[in-house]
């Protein structure tokens, strides 16, 4: 019996082995923000980028210029995780985005054509998930009406190949939603301390949990209709 232990042993060890060597995990990616310019910074509708500063603060993420254009990267395990605020207004973020992507496929050594290997997860604000929650919707889903998503979508080369992240914001606002500025008043109005004390405190640890997962290969591979 004692000289069983061995094999059995071994066994567990390569059925272990097999099934860590199955898993996709990727070699890059690439986390954009999405928002509206700097005057606009501490608002609810750029918490994308605001959530992308604190991620690069606490990794130390080095800055870098990929091109004409500030990015910054960091290295978790084996993949190296790039950072990057989509520029100017969100409803633009396709355009907006394009210029720099083309630069990052070619300078930083990605190799788009294999899709398993280079990953992209966008952060964006949703009013329709609670104030610091944080969910993470499938590669292929449909912008459902948020402007910046529509924008990647039909805007830009990436269209729908991305993992998105949506940090909840709620619908908190006084007064109708059918009523004339009342969303976009509070959407474009900043965070009370209260509020923004639930981002710094929960939201910023969600999301970099979220992007550690995606490095070991949860979620970027998951697809709509998977």
């Amino acid at each position: 019996m004692q000289a069983a232990k061995p094999v059995i042993k071994r066994s567990i060890n390569a059925v272990a082995t097999t099934v860590a060597s199955a898993v996709k995990t990727p070699s890059s990616l690439l986390v954009l923000s999405l928002g509206n310019p700097p005057e606009y910074d501490g608002t609810r509708h750029s918490v994308g980028h605001y959530v992308l500063e604190k991620m690069q603060a606490r990794w130390r993420a080095t800055t870098t210029r990929v091109g004409r254009y500030d990015a910054s990267y960091t290295q978790i395990g084996e993949c190296k995780v790039w950072f990057y605020r989509v520029p100017g207004f969100m409803n633009l973020s396709g355009k907006s985005v394009m210029p720099f992507y083309k630069e990052f496929v070619r300078l930083a050594g990605v190799d788009v054509a294999d899709a398993d290997k280079t990953k992209t997860v966008v952060l964006f604000d949703e009013l329709d998930v609670a104030l610091g929650a944080v969910k993470v919707r499938k590669e292929g889903a449909s912008h459902r009406g948020h402007n910046g998503l529509r924008s990647i979508q039909s805007q830009s080369a990436l269209g729908k190949r991305y993992t998105g992240v949506q940090i909840g914001i709620g619908r908190n606002y006084n007064g109708d939603k059918n009523t004339p500025g009342v969303v976009a008043n509070y959407v474009l109005g900043k965070f009370t301390p209260e509020e923004r004390a639930v981002v710094d405190d929960d939201v910023v640890e969600r999301v970099m949990t979220v992007v550690e997962e995606c490095v070991r290969g949860k979620y970027v591979y998951d697809k709509v209709g998977n």
